[in-house]
C-alpha cells in the first residue's frame, strides 16, 4: 500500500497531513509512504525526519502520488494535482463540499 503526503497549495497553510511519528506506524503496519519535499516544513518537520521515520522524500506532490493507494492531505487538492493515483486510491482530507460540488466531481472523475 503506497500512503502519499502531500504539501500544502494553500500559501497560508502550515499544517501537515502526517507527522514523523505517523509515518513510522504507517510503515510498521507495511505502507510505504512517499513525501513531497517540503510537506511539513510550515509546521516545523523537515524532510529529513521523514526520512528518518523511513519514509522516502520526492520532489514534488505529482511525485508523491504517483501510484498512490492513499492520498493524505489538509485541504482537499485540486483534481489535477492526482494525476497518475491508482484506480479506487482513498484521498483523505477536508473536503469542504459544501458549495465545491463541482470540484468533488472532478476528483471523483479521476478514480479516486
Amino acid at each position: 500500500m503506497r500512503v502519499a503526503i502531500v504539501k500544502e497549495e494553500a500559501r497560508l497553510e502550515p499544517r501537515v497531513a502526517a507527522s514523523a511519528d505517523t509515518v513510522k506506524r504507517y510503515i510498521g503496519l507495511g505502507a510505504t509512504v512517499f513525501v513531497a519535499s517540503g510537506a511539513g516544513v510550515a509546521s516545523g518537520i523537515g524532510d529529513g525526519e521523514y526520512e528518518g521515520a523511513g519514509a522516502t522524500v520526492v520532489a514534488d506532490n505529482a511525485a508523491a502520488v504517483a501510484g498512490a493507494d492513499i492520498v493524505l492531505g489538509v485541504r482537499r487538492p485540486e483534481a489535477s494535482a492526482l494525476k497518475g493515483i491508482n484506480p479506487g486510491a482513498l484521498v483523505i482530507a477536508i473536503a469542504d463540499p459544501h458549495g465545491h460540488e463541482a470540484a468533488l466531481t472532478e476528483i471523483a472523475g479521476t478514480g479516486a
